[in-house]
């Protein structure tokens, strides 16, 4: 396994962790990450273990659904998609990835 792997999988959770720290509404919370790489890039790695983490330790409170090889659009669609809410995060390749 790539060293990135755990490393982003934990900056994920981070991240996730401090994005609904303040969240007060009861009920599941879903967050829907999009991303414009492969199922088998180390990033889609580390999205897929993220959302495996943040659903068991929340206890079921969060229901993470990760879309690989830009099943919902590409990047401008996932630009409009957080601004209107329909997705809450994106994760899109760099150069040389």
């Amino acid at each position: 396994m790539n060293v990135k792997t755990p490393a982003l999988a934990t900056l994920f959770t981070i991240l996730f962790l401090f994005a609904t720290c303040s969240v007060a509404e009861a009920g599941t919370i879903k967050i829907r990450i999009a991303s414009d790489l492969t199922d088998d890039a180390p990033k889609s790695i580390a999205l897929y273990q993220f959302e495996k983490d943040a659903e068991r330790l929340s206890n079921g409170e969060r229901d993470v659904e990760v879309y690989t090889n830009n099943a919902l659009g590409g990047e401008l669609q996932y630009h409009d998609a957080i601004v209107d809410g329909s997705v809450e995060m994106f994760c899109g390749a760099n150069k040389g990835d």
